[in-house]
């Protein structure tokens, strides 16, 4: 079982990923940010949570917009990158979900090679979960 973060500040948006994520057998907690800066501190906190949260934390696949207030998607994945650094056992996956198109981007699964995929909102999203599928295949 694994858990999921999801960092976006569209709230339609966090409800249709919590209802495709439950239809994943193998999710068993999802977590939700509305933004790169809460994101960030959910991690900072990262004894506190993991005592609270046990097995679901760290989440094994956090799927991160990239236009939100405060702290972008971008600001979060160099962020991230500094704490996966501080603390190895932050091995999560991310996946990039944005409505910004993949070409208007920069390459993020080159530059940080914890970015799993990009995703362009309105795709399906049964393929967005396929980092689960490969997790729970190496478990």
């Amino acid at each position: 079982m694994y858990s999921v973060l999801i960092i976006d500040d569209d709230a339609v948006d966090r409800i249709a990923l919590k209802r495709a994520l439950s239809k994943q057998t193998n999710v068993s907690h999802v977590f939700e940010e509305i933004n790169g800066e809460n994101a960030i501190n959910f991690f900072v906190a990262y004894s506190e949570n993991k005592r609270q949260y046990a097995e679901a934390y760290p989440p094994r696949l956090i799927i991160v917009d990239l236009s939100m207030p405060k702290v972008d998607g971008s600001g979060f994945l160099e962020a991230f990158a500094e704490l996966r650094r501080i603390n190895p056992d932050l091995d999560s996956q991310v996946v990039i979900y944005s409505a910004t198109d993949a070409n208007e981007t920069p390459n993020y699964t080159e530059d940080f090679e914890f970015v799993a995929a990009q995703w362009v909102k309105g795709q399906p999203l049964e393929p967005l979960f396929a980092p689960l599928d490969i997790q729970a295949q190496a478990s």
